[in-house]
């Protein structure tokens, strides 16, 4: 099963040629803390598609918090991406 749900705030918003994908990099916190007390943030590249960037582009803004559930992709250069199959913004 491919399956990643994570919560986090918006850091970017990226928009491609076609105007129906968007990509977001996601700060997502890591649910544990460090040894110093503090506790650190991930960035992850989240790719939205077609009707759901549709739906949700006019209210994604810079440091919304959003919900993502969708599956890891590798790309060609053997990274992954994230692509959201559902996304909810909280704020």
């Amino acid at each position: 099963m491919n399956r990643v749900d994570m919560v986090g705030r918006i850091k970017e918003v990226i928009t491609t040629d076609d105007k129906l994908t968007y990509i977001l990099l996601l700060e997502v916190t890591r649910p544990f803390m460090q040894p110093d007390g503090q506790y650190i943030d991930d960035v992850f590249s989240v790719t939205i598609w077609c009707g759901l960037a549709e739906r949700i582009k006019v209210n994604l803004q810079i440091g919304h918090l959003i919900s993502i559930s969708g599956r890891l992709q590798q790309t060609e250069n053997y990274n992954a991406t994230i692509i959201a199959e559902h996304c909810t913004i909280l704020n």
